[in-house]
């Protein structure tokens, strides 16, 4: 029999702790990450026990009826414990479903995790919403590199960094988030995008709760910041959250020498590296194909990222 109980701020070291052990947890779902933005959404994340021991953890949120993997992760999911096998899923979602009925909600969306996200193989989520009938609403595709593979860049690419290396550009961790993000935002408006998500105030605050997991890295032309990479680090990722160059950065190719530094520093510390995804609603396919082909360059591929609906 499995037990349900929904999140309570009480419940925080647990809640953490369970996280810091699970199969596939990341610094994404420590609550302390989680309620960084808390007032955008109403929390109803879960918990669940199967013989008076903890298993699993769902974070969710609210909106009237519809119960949700959290807007403001880039995804979601159980969070589970050697334990749970695909049997022991199945029942999972049974009971969310009893629980989601008993309390008046009609509708999961689910974002599930991309599959390099995950410590070991254990999509048992994906079979179990296929047999509860769920329906894909949505997939986005990531750029992934694989840094246990040799470097494979394109000839462009190699062109470029070469030349950069030349440009006598200093790349180094930096604590310059305005002047960061300040590129991220001419960036985004330059390309019609909506504002980032997060502030610059959010950044600091999640650098500083998260040494460990998030980073800047900046490429420096005499003093001036021309180009940074904002890293978010996980158990076997690390992301490209942002990445945003000024024009004299796009003249020395401080992406190009950034994007290796990032490639030859973690190659022994995590297995892949994230681009990130190349949606775009206004291009074909929802794909922006000039930034796919330049991740391409570096050798990236796509991985699925999907999000499921499953009505109660």
């Amino acid at each position: 029999m499995i037990q349900v109980q929904r999140y309570h701020r009480g419940l925080k070291e647990i809640w953490n702790a369970f996280n810091s052990q699970a199969v596939n947890g990341t610094f994404f779902f420590n609550r302390t990450f989680i309620e960084y933005h808390g007032s955008r959404f109403t929390d109803h994340s879960l918990l669940f026990y199967h013989k008076n021991s903890l298993i699993a953890l769902l974070p969710l949120h609210e909106d009237n009826t519809v119960i949700s993997s959290h807007q403001g992760l880039s995804f979601g999911g159980f969070i589970i414990s050697a334990k749970v096998d695909v049997l022991l899923m199945l029942q999972l979602f049974e009971n969310l479903k009893i629980y989601a009925v008993q309390h008046g909600f009609t509708t999961l969306i689910y974002k599930a995790p991309p599959s390099v996200y995950l410590g070991q193989p254990t999509q048992d989520d994906l079979f179990a919403l296929y047999q509860h009938q769920a329906v894909l609403q949505h997939r986005n595709l990531i750029s992934v590199l694989n840094l246990k593979e040799p470097i494979a860049y394109s000839k462009l690419r190699q062109r470029c960094l070469k030349r950069a290396k030349e440009l006598n550009l200093t790349i180094c961790f930096s604590e310059d988030i305005e002047a960061f993000m300040h590129l991220v935002q001419q960036v985004h408006k330059r390309s019609k995008l909506k504002s980032p998500t997060h502030s610059v105030a959010e950044i600091k605050y999640l650098m500083q709760a998260f040494p460990e997991n998030i980073g800047l890295m900046a490429a420096y032309a005499e003093q001036e910041l021309v180009g940074g990479v904002l890293l978010f680090k996980h158990r076997q990722v690390v992301n490209l959250q942002y990445i945003a160059s000024s024009a004299v950065g796009k003249q020395k190719h401080a992406l190009d020498l950034l994007v290796h530094a990032v490639i030859t520093k973690y190659q022994n510390q995590v297995k892949y590296l994230s681009f990130g995804s190349s949606h775009d609603e206004r291009e074909p396919y929802h794909l922006n194909t000039s930034l796919v082909q330049n991740k391409s360059s570096y050798g990236a591929r796509g991985v699925v990222q999907d999000t499921y609906q499953l009505n109660f």
